[in-house]
């Protein structure tokens, strides 16, 4: 039998209706990269993507999620046409 490995992180807008945040978590990860599990809790976070990624990395934990926290004045871009 195979090893069945996990989906790797999908990376989403805090717009999303799967992605969709408290606002005790956006004040607190404002411009920081944060991993979810599948139930929206916070596994880690950094300030930048390639540090968040090799954390995760070395520390087997397995993220469904990973997103950066925008800064309160920063637009947001959902999606182009």
């Amino acid at each position: 039998t195979g090893v069945r490995l996990p989906p790797p992180p999908r990376l989403c807008s805090t717009t999303s209706a799967r992605c969709l945040l408290d606002k005790a978590i956006l004040d607190k990860y404002r411009e920081r990269w944060i991993a979810l599990n599948g139930e929206g809790v916070v596994l880690a976070d950094a300030a930048e993507l390639d540090t968040l990624l090799h954390t995760l990395d070395n520390s087997g934990v397995v993220a469904m999620t990973v997103l950066r926290i925008p800064a309160a004045n920063e637009p947001l871009f959902v999606g182009l046409r």
